[in-house]
């Protein structure tokens, strides 16, 4: 079934980098209403007016994801949002680059809130209302992370199996009403290895030869975009033959797969 998307009202969480960024410029030139979420909010700014540039409405509403009385706070303001939400995408992500041993406790904790605590918690306040909604959408972004653990990422690796564990039940339980897509990225040409965490804290600054290698984030958002319309439980996006291929080594090689991830 094909679903439209001119009119319809979609929280994006995570819009202004990564992948969020040009997804917002894609759902805005095909007539979404947008509810613009990110911490910083002169980026918000600026991004809503290049939406309403080309005709969208556009609004922003910022908030840091790892405060959760903001986040508390943005589903209230949200849920007041005119016409009512119909679509959440959730896309906020903080990676890592340290070893379990050398990440500090609040560092961790960090990186569970923003991947796993705060986007659960928003989806829990958001189900009483987006089930009252037809047609009603819930979209998550996991990584390729979900599925496989690389060293230098057990934080990250550990919440984002735990997210798409979490958001996979739900889609079970829930049956359609909202319908929940989880989307596994792979190797996406983003900043997310700049702005990841080393185990004091500070960002890594550098960028992976794997996002260097990647696909375009418009691709990526594009790909999201089709979900949208043509409803499916899970995308995989940007695996390219490396990611399907470590997949595969992992389901019928786990002695090899173990070796391969640890020189990576």
């Amino acid at each position: 079934m094909v679903h439209s998307l001119h009119n319809r009202t979609l929280w994006l969480i995570g819009a202004t980098s990564g992948i969020g960024l040009p997804l917002a410029h894609y759902l805005a030139a095909r007539g979404v209403n947008l509810l613009l979420s990110a911490r910083k909010n002169e980026r918000l700014e600026k991004l809503c007016a290049s939406c309403r540039e080309v005709g969208a409405t556009a609004q922003s509403l910022s908030f840091d994801l790892l405060e959760q009385r903001a986040c508390r706070r943005a589903v209230e303001l949200a849920l007041r949002y005119s016409g009512g939400i119909d679509i959440v995408i959730i896309l906020a992500g903080l990676s890592q680059r340290a070893t379990a041993l050398e990440t500090l406790p609040e560092v961790r904790r960090q990186i569970f809130m923003v991947n796993l605590e705060a986007p659960i918690s928003i989806t829990e306040q958001l189900l009483p209302y987006l089930r009252q909604r037809p047609e009603s959408q819930l979209v998550i972004v996991g990584s390729l992370a979900s599925y496989i653990s690389t060293p230098w990422r057990s934080a990250y690796c550990a919440a984002k199996h735990a997210v798409r564990s979490y958001f996979e039940t739900l889609s079970l339980e829930l049956r359609g009403r909202p319908y929940v897509t989880v989307v596994t990225p792979g190797f996406i040409h983003t900043n997310i290895s700049r702005h990841a965490l080393k185990g004091d804290g500070k960002p890594y600054g550098q960028m992976d030869r794997n996002q260097l290698r990647g696909i375009p984030a418009q691709r990526c958002a594009r790909k999201i975009a089709q979900v949208l319309i043509h409803r499916r439980p899970e995308l995989f996006v940007g695996l390219q033959f490396k990611g399907w291929l470590i997949l595969l080594i992992r389901a019928l090689i786990p002695a090899l797969y173990r070796r391969l991830i640890a020189t990576q």
